[in-house]
């Protein structure tokens, strides 16, 4: 008796298990592949084959009657020409007549396909039975992409009345998924400045992109070289070049990363109106907007009133009554000071005084043969920041401006040291500029000398002001304003906003520096940001750097500065309404300021407020 429970129970336990078998199981969709990397270039043309997708039952009867349509994702097509899609019916499980197949098929056939670009759709007139399971694999479905740009990407996705056991109107059927076409041109994402200053660091430094015919960033090239030469204003690409010398970092030749240049330096030597031409080999070649470069005043010297002032020696002295010895042929060790050193202003204004240099040390020194005349020489040393390249200009409206003796760098320390000669006897004036290792200017001194024979200037520990460069010049309070650039090791970096102390730190071992400030406490309005530095050895500060202009703002204006001048006002408005009526998208396109792809009156709304909450 014990025996026959146990059979029975048996019996009843397999037959739960059979029934729950079939009420458990769902349909599974193995997605469509092939699709995940259509290139934009096949927009219009040719088309991409996808493998499936499959329907597979997990139980009798998971494919119900009725429609079961495919739709494409939005930004693609399916393939209306050629070899029409099927799906193909195939018995995955059970046994008997074909009647108990999908649609009363045999295993290898196939149901036609109803074809638009939008969707693909197949009728179920009779569903699996009897234990029987199938699955529906679709052949021949080509897609490609609507348009170039924006890149596309979605889920072939299920409609239609056919229920499926598990499928929802959000199952995925395949990824589809549009990426960038072949690398095609070079196209200006900003504009450098539209007004400079000769050997003088551009306010906007340009940035440019590498992309497709559609205009999308091919973020995978790393190899592209863009080579930089200027044009007169007139000119196009390969027209008349500019007189001047184009200086960028990177450099000319550089490759670009993930598809994108961005300069952090440049700077042209001669003042005159130009353009310049971007090129990379087999793409197509990007033009600037004209920049306006005037050349750099020549500072006014303001010679320093002699304290004492001395005769000058002769070739052939002669006995005097004096106290002081009378020279001869030997080198005598009193001081004569009638060359005074004149550290003039830079163009850009400061804010504080520029603290005073030491006086320059006159040695006078024997003639040739104890006779004749020695040429005057000027020794400059002093300190900057390692790796910065100086160069010492005569400079005045007979000269113009003449480099003497080559350009030089500092040491590792920054310090430097440079002798050079005067062949005649005048009041000349001297430039010695600088610039870091990245090609960035910094502040430059000036000297007035009246030169004689046979006599050295001594020009020491000279501090030249650091490099400085802001992150942004428009910023919302509470945005971190970072200082950057470099000074000589050791020494404090000091920023100033205005003149006031705004943070300082110690620069690193290659002279660089970063100073982080909290706009929180700074009041709305414009700064001047400048910075200083003070030796760590002999407590000397140098003079402030170049000012970068900066605008703290209640609300972010910097899309509607239309001319980059760091403020809102009038001539902002008139770009805004020139863009607007333009034919030429690259110019429409900045008017988007709400980024919805469209130019419509929620970006003049945008622009309204903007302008009144610039000028608050």
């Amino acid at each position: 008796m014990a025996n026959k429970l146990l059979i029975l129970a048996t019996i009843v336990l397999l037959g739960l298990f059979v029934v729950l078998t079939n009420v458990l199981a769902t349909a599974t969709v193995t997605s469509a592949t092939g699709g995940s990397a259509i290139s934009a270039d096949t927009t219009g043309g040719t088309f991409t084959s996808l493998t499936g997708p499959v329907i597979s039952e997990g139980a009798t009867a998971d494919i119900g009657t009725g429609t079961i349509i495919l739709n494409a994702p939005s930004g693609f097509e399916f393939d209306t020409g050629g070899a029409a899609p099927t799906v193909l019916v195939t018995r995955i499980g059970g046994s008997g007549p074909n009647t108990r197949n999908i649609n009363d098929l045999s295993s290898g056939s196939t149901i036609a396909v109803t074809v638009t670009t939008a969707q693909l759709t197949i009728t179920i007139t009779a569903a699996t039975s009897n234990g029987v399971t199938n699955s529906l694999t679709w052949q021949n479905v080509r897609v490609r992409p609507t348009a170039g740009t924006p890149l596309a990407s979605g889920n072939i996705t299920k409609s239609g009345t056919s229920s499926i056991s598990g499928v929802t109107g959000s199952t995925n059927f395949g990824t589809l998924t549009e990426v960038v076409g072949a690398k095609t041109q070079l196209v200006i994402i900003t504009q450098p400045s539209s007004t400079a200053t000769a050997d003088v660091d551009f306010t906007t430094k340009p940035v440019m992109a590498v992309r497709d015919q559609f205009g999308n960033t091919v973020t995978s090239d790393n190899s592209s070289t863009v080579t930089l030469t200027v044009v007169l204003s007139t000119q196009s690409c390969g027209g008349a070049a500019g007189s001047g010398t184009l200086t960028s970092t990177p450099s000319s030749g550089a490759a670009v990363t993930s598809g994108v240049m961005t300069y952090t330096a440049m700077q042209y030597s001669a003042g005159e109106s130009i353009k310049i031409c971007f090129a990379s080999s087999g793409l197509a070649s990007a033009l600037s907007d004209t920049i306006t470069v005037t050349a750099a005043p020549t500072p006014t010297p303001t010679p320093t009133p002699t304290p004492t002032p001395t005769p000058t020696p002769t070739p052939t002295p002669t006995p005097t009554p004096s106290e002081t010895p009378t020279p001869t042929g030997t080198a005598t060790p009193t001081p004569t000071p009638t060359a005074t050193p004149t550290p003039t202003s830079t163009p850009t204004p400061t804010p504080t005084p520029t603290p005073s240099e030491e006086p320059a040390v006159v040695e006078t020194v024997s003639g040739i043969g104890g006779g004749g005349n020695t040429p005057a020489r000027i020794v400059f040393s002093g300190k900057a920041f390692p790796g910065a390249t100086l160069g010492v200009w005569l400079m005045g409206e007979e000269y113009g401006r003449v480099l003497i003796d080559g350009e030089f760098k500092t040491q590792n320390d920054g310090s430097f040291k440079k002798e050079i000669t005067a062949p005649v006897q005048e009041t000349r004036f001297y430039g010695l500029f600088i610039k870091d290792r990245e090609g960035n200017p910094a502040k430059s001194k000036f000297f007035t000398y009246n030169l004689k024979y046979n006599t050295v200037v001594h020009q020491e520990k000279l501090i030249f002001a650091p490099t400085v460069k802001i992150n942004k010049t428009a910023l919302v309070r509470n945005e971190l304003l970072l200082i950057s650039g470099y000074a000589a090791p050791g020494n404090t970096v000091e920023a100033l906003a205005n003149g006031k102390a705004a943070g300082k730190i110690k620069a690193e071992d290659d002279g660089s520096y970063r100073i982080l400030v909290n706009t929180d406490g700074l009041v709305l309005g414009g700064y001047k940001i400048q910075t200083r530095q003070v030796d760590f050895a002999s407590g000397k500060t140098s003079d402030v750097s170049e000012i970068r202009n900066l605008k703290i703002s209640s609300f972010s204006f910097a899309l509607i500065d239309f001319n980059e001048d760091d403020k809102i006002g009038v001539q902002d408005w008139s770009i805004f309404l020139s863009n607007w009526s333009s034919q030429d998208e690259k110019l429409k396109v900045k008017n988007d300021l709400n980024g919805d792809g469209k130019i419509d009156i929620s970006d003049f709304s945008i622009f309204l407020m903007s302008f009144q909450l610039g000028n608050r």
